[in-house]
C-alpha cells in the first residue's frame, strides 16, 4: 500500500476505533449514567473547581476555600498528581474559557476526563505502533488495545493516571520515529515532544524513571 493511502487508512480506522470507545466505554460516563466515591469523586470535584473558577471568575483557581479553612489550591500545579498547566492540557483550559456559558461545566469536565485524555493517548500510541510496522490493520491493533483496556476504565475513577502519561507516550514516539527515520526534521520533532515532556512537571512524571532518564 501507497504511502499516502496507507496514513489515510490508518487514521480513518483510528478515528472509527475512537468513535466505538466514545460512545461504548465512555458512553455511561458522558450520559453521566456512572457514580463515583471515595478519591475519585475528590479527583473529578477538582476539575469542576478548576472549570467553575474560569467561568466565574476568568482565572485559575489558587485558593480553596472549601477544606482545612482554606488552603493553597495552586500546589496541584507544582507538586500535586497531577499538572494541570501540562502543556497538552493549557488548551483543554483555553477552550472552556472561550465557551459559551451555555454549555454546563458538568458536561465540559466529563469531556475533559473521559474523552480528550482517550483521544490524545491512544493517538500517541498509534503514532508509535505506525513507525513501528507497515500494516495498518497491525497498526490499529495496539490503539485497540489500549482503548479497551482495563487501564482506561481505571482512567475514570483516577483520572490523574491518564492524563499524567500523555507527555511521556508522544516523547516515546519521537524518540521511536527519529531511530526508524532519522533525520534534521525528525530530531526537531523529538525535541519538540522532549519539551513539551519537561514542561509537563507533575508528581505522576516526577515517579517515573523515564523522567530522569531523558536528562541523561
Amino acid at each position: 500500500m501507497p504511502k499516502k493511502e496507507y496514513r489515510v487508512f490508518g487514521l480513518l480506522g483510528f478515528f472509527g476505533i475512537f468513535l466505538f470507545y466514545v460512545f461504548g466505554v465512555a458512553g455511561p460516563v458522558l450520559a453521566k449514567e456512572y457514580m463515583f466515591s471515595g478519591d475519585g469523586y475528590h479527583l473529578w470535584s477538582f476539575w469542576y473547581l478548576i472549570f467553575y473558577s474560569i467561568r466565574e471568575y476568568g482565572e485559575l483557581p489558587w485558593w480553596d476555600p472549601m477544606a482545612y479553612n482554606g488552603f493553597p489550591l495552586y500546589y496541584h500545579f507544582l507538586s500535586g498528581w497531577f499538572n494541570i498547566l501540562d502543556p497538552y492540557y493549557v488548551p483543554l483550559l483555553l477552550s472552556f474559557w472561550a465557551l459559551p456559558n451555555a454549555i454546563p461545566i458538568s458536561d465540559y469536565y466529563v469531556f475533559s476526563i473521559a474523552v480528550y485524555p482517550a483521544f490524545l493517548n491512544s493517538f500517541a500510541v498509534y503514532l508509535i505502533a505506525r513507525e513501528l510496522t507497515r500494516k495498518p490493520h497491525v497498526a490499529l491493533v495496539a490503539p485497540t488495545i489500549f482503548l479497551f483496556s482495563q487501564y482506561t476504565v481505571l482512567a475514570f475513577h483516577d483520572p490523574f493516571a491518564y492524563q499524567a502519561i500523555t507527555g511521556a507516550l508522544f516523547l516515546l514516539y519521537g524518540v521511536v520515529a527519529f531511530e526508524k527515520h532519522p533525520s534534521e526534521s525528525r530530531f526537531w520533532q523529538l525535541l519538540f515532544f522532549f519539551t513539551m515532556f519537561i514542561l509537563g512537571f507533575h508528581f505522576g512524571t516526577l515517579m517515573s524513571a523515564a523522567f530522569w532518564a531523558s536528562f541523561f
